[in-house]
């Protein structure tokens, strides 16, 4: 009889706690992980964000299931040969084509366009690639402390996990932080 009721009163109280369980676990901050897109190259995902490689048409429609509603390019036109901007109005999805290769080609205006598109709810979530993620990188530190606010020790091992290698695309993009956090005086 004892057991009869402690299972009883523990049924109940694990009934009771589900739904606010359930809350605090959606209510947890995203986490960066490595996630999977077909064949693409350097996956992760934040929360319904993607980060990666050059993904094909086939990955942006597995992509936009997923909720993709604008897909960023850090690719510039001449380094694919498919007309990726048909491909994706085809799938009704948002698309801007901010391409750089040198690092003195990553400019202010695309680091700014690239942060506010990603910090704009309308548009988001969003998928932002180039060929390998080390692009992307670079721009996942700027977004990361600009718009999420996080310190930039941990925004920058976020941008070398998700493939950030090139030192210079790194500075351009602290430096442009900093700008940006003096002009808000923080």
């Amino acid at each position: 009889m004892l057991s009869l009721r402690l299972h009883v009163v523990f049924t109940t109280s694990l009934f009771l706690l589900l739904p606010v369980m359930a809350t605090q676990a959606a209510d947890q901050p995203p986490k960066l992980t490595k996630s999977e897109l077909g064949a693409t190259r350097n996956v992760h995902s934040f929360g319904k964000t993607m980060l990666c490689g050059q993904p094909t048409a086939a990955e942006f429609a597995e992509a936009k299931k997923r909720g993709i509603k604008t897909v960023i390019t850090l690719r510039e036109k001449n380094e694919i040969d498919w007309d990726e901007a048909a491909a994706l109005s085809k799938l009704d999805l948002n698309f801007y084509q901010l391409g750089f290769r040198a690092p003195d080609s990553l400019t202010p205006a695309i680091i700014e366009k690239t942060v506010t598109i990603m910090g704009d709810p309308k548009r988001t979530p969003v998928m932002l690639h180039c060929a390998s993620a080390n692009r992307v990188g670079a721009l996942w530190l700027a977004h990361r402390v600009l718009n999420d606010k996080l310190d930039i020790a941990t925004a920058r091992q976020e941008a070398k996990a998700v493939g950030l290698r090139t030192p210079a695309y790194e500075q351009r993009v602290l430096d442009y932080i900093k700008i940006k956090q003096k002009q808000a005086g923080e």
